[in-house]
């Protein structure tokens, strides 16, 4: 009976080995599959906004004998793809170089593309509830923190005085007129109660009181403010860059 026990049990122990191994194989190929999803939809995003960068470099037009015109012209309206696009934002140095649009709500461009594909990547999107786009006192912009180091995975970096003061200039191309600086003044770590959440649409006078308490320079213009999620905090953090039209 002692040996017929043991043969069963190494029977048994056979097959949870093979099980187990089965298992094992498995959860790895599924790995192996969401893995090559992720980078495939990573992949799809920065070829799509490679090609409108590419589609919507400006024209140094010639202006007659007087050398060369400095207004910017669009190869192609990306109005025409996508009549939400309301500006091209761009931080030499650094990742993000993107169109900005401004949806009909705040969650359509959380995970399509610009061409409206779905993909966890987004595109950076205006509030939907600051008004005036750039006219207006404020506009806060959305971007996600994407692992790959695109879209505002970049605003991080600016937890680092060097490198603040190294890429402190945010170039904004609206679809009509011509290129804005904003010079970045702040940033901080916060999360989605912060007051400047409640400011949009808000007063001139309430949102340049509240950033000036964060170091807005005097006579500067209107405030852009991205945002991204942070790693490793509360769903509710968020990382906020503050500059002003200069």
């Amino acid at each position: 009976m002692a040996k017929l026990k043991g043969f069963f049990e190494k029977i048994t122990g056979r097959r949870l080995f093979v099980i187990l191994l089965a298992i094992l194989i498995g959860a790895g190929a599924i790995t192996s599959a969401c893995l090559y999803h992720i980078n495939a939809g990573y992949q799809a995003a920065k070829d799509e906004y490679a090609e409108l960068r590419s589609i919507s470099l400006v024209v140094m037009a010639p202006r007659g004998s007087g050398g060369i015109d400095m207004d910017p012209t669009p190869d192609v309206d990306l109005r025409e793809i996508n009549p939400s696009y309301v500006f091209w934002l761009k931080i030499n140095g650094t990742e993000i170089d993107y169109p900005v649009v401004q949806g009909k709500d705040n969650e359509y461009y959380m995970f399509r593309t610009f061409r409206g594909e779905k993909n966890a990547a987004g595109t950076p999107f205006m509030d939907i509830r600051c008004p005036g786009g750039l006219e207006a006192p404020l506009a806060i912009v959305y971007g996600h923190n994407m692992h790959d180091g695109s879209m505002f995975a970049a605003l991080h970096s600016y937890r680092n005085s060097t490198y603040f003061l190294d890429h402190s200039d945010i170039t904004v191309t609206p679809y009509e007129g011509k290129p804005l600086t904003y010079r970045i003044f702040a940033v901080l770590l916060t999360d989605v109660y912060d007051e400047i959440f409640e400011l949009r649409g808000g007063s001139r006078q309430d949102i340049f009181s509240y950033c000036a308490g964060l170091g807005k320079p005097s006579g500067s213009g209107g405030v852009l403010v991205l945002s991204t999620c942070t790693t490793g905090g509360s769903d509710n953090e968020r990382l906020l860059v503050f500059s002003a039209e200069i």
